[in-house]
């Protein structure tokens, strides 16, 4: 029995071994609110990810409305980052 558990366990380590780096390697995407998060949050996440930027260009961020499209990549994207008053 003690066999068995060891070859299972073998078994089960090589194959997390071989599947490990595909997982690690997923694309993600996140939504950001503003310029300064983007850069922060382009930083961390690196070649591994898309961080997607609301608020374009020299628009401000304080008479902001999102528009149907922007909703959608929102509901879509696993991570919404924003900056609120403390």
């Amino acid at each position: 029995m003690l066999s068995l558990i060891k070859r299972l366990f073998a078994l089960s380590s090589a194959l997390f071994v071989l599947i490990a780096p595909a997982i690690a390697n997923e694309t993600t995407g996140v939504v950001v609110t503003i310029k300064p998060l983007h850069s922060l949050v382009s930083g961390v996440i690196g070649d591994t990810g898309k961080a997607e930027l609301l608020v374009k260009g020299y628009a401000s961020p304080h008479g902001f409305q999102l528009k149907p499209s922007q909703v959608k990549s929102c509901k879509r994207l696993p991570l919404y980052f924003r900056s609120t008053k403390a």
